[in-house]
């Protein structure tokens, strides 16, 4: 079953692209690397402002695993504005029950909204994390069946995040 459908549906647009990565995504700008379970799809997205940004995504098996990497001015996504644009973001997608928590690991900063959505008579789960470093974001979406959330996939990419080596 093809869970994430309305993860097609972004606050972004995306110029799609044919370009297949390798497991681990890592743009040359980013500062966080994050590896996926296999060839992941390759996308430039674009920000309301016009900013590109880079975009991979996978999904098999019921996961659905989604990083974007994107320039930022660190002071805006700290604190409230990063649990500000997660609800924003938790409307928008049509979430219920979800919740927002701030915290700091090796990587960074991060703020994490967890939410559900029936979809197709499914109860689903989903994810957002930011991953703040000082001048990019990682942002980090996941989602699978509630009852399988997380997935061996999901935990294993959120375990890969971490600093790139450059």
């Amino acid at each position: 079953m093809n869970i994430p459908v309305f993860f097609l549906i972004f606050l972004f647009s995306f110029l799609p692209s044919e370009a297949f990565g390798r497991e681990k995504f890592s743009p040359s700008n980013c500062e966080f690397s994050i590896s996926f379970p296999s060839q992941y799809a390759a996308q430039q997205g674009f920000g309301p402002s016009g900013a590109r940004f880079d975009v991979a995504s996978w999904e098999l098996r019921g996961s659905f695993l989604k990083a974007e990497c994107l320039n930022i001015n660190h002071q805006t996504f700290l604190g409230d504005n990063a649990k500000n644009t997660l609800l924003q973001a938790a409307k928008a997608f049509g979430l219920y029950g979800f919740t927002v928590t701030l915290s700091n690991k090796n990587v960074g900063k991060i703020a994490t909204l967890t939410g559900y959505k029936n979809i197709q008579r499914m109860n689903a789960t989903y994810q957002i994390s930011f991953f703040v470093g000082r001048r990019t974001a990682l942002i980090v979406y996941t989602g699978a069946e509630s009852q399988k959330y997380p997935t061996k996939e999901i935990s294993d990419f959120i375990k890969s995040i971490g600093l790139a080596q450059k």
